[in-house]
C-alpha cells in the first residue's frame, strides 16, 4: 500500500482510496508504480483554458474592454437619438 500520492505527492492515509489533496485515484492516474511529481500532463495556453472552462463550467470568457465599451456607447446614442425624436413629436 502506498503511503505517498504519485500523483501530488501528499502523504496518504492507511487505506486511502483517493489523495486527501489532489483527489486522485487508480481510475484517474494513480497506479502503484507511479512516482510523485510525473504525472504526464499537457500543457495548454489561455484559450484551451477559455475553451475548458466553457465546457466543463458554462463560464465564458470575458468580453474585452473596447468591445463592452463601443456597446455602451452605442447603447447611450440609440437612447439619445430615441430621446431627441420622441422630443420633438
Amino acid at each position: 500500500m502506498k503511503t505517498v500520492c504519485p500523483h501530488c505527492g501528499a502523504a496518504l492515509p492507511p487505506r486511502a482510496v483517493a489523495c486527501p489533496e489532489c483527489g486522485s485515484d487508480e481510475h484517474t492516474g494513480w497506479s502503484d508504480s507511479g512516482i510523485a511529481g510525473t504525472a504526464p500532463y499537457e500543457a495548454f495556453d489561455d484559450d484551451d483554458y477559455a475553451d475548458m472552462l466553457e465546457r466543463e463550467f458554462g463560464v465564458k470568457k470575458k468580453a474585452p474592454r473596447k468591445q463592452i465599451k463601443a456597446i455602451v456607447m452605442g447603447i447611450i446614442a440609440a437612447l439619445l437619438a430615441l430621446m431627441l425624436v420622441l422630443g420633438r413629436l
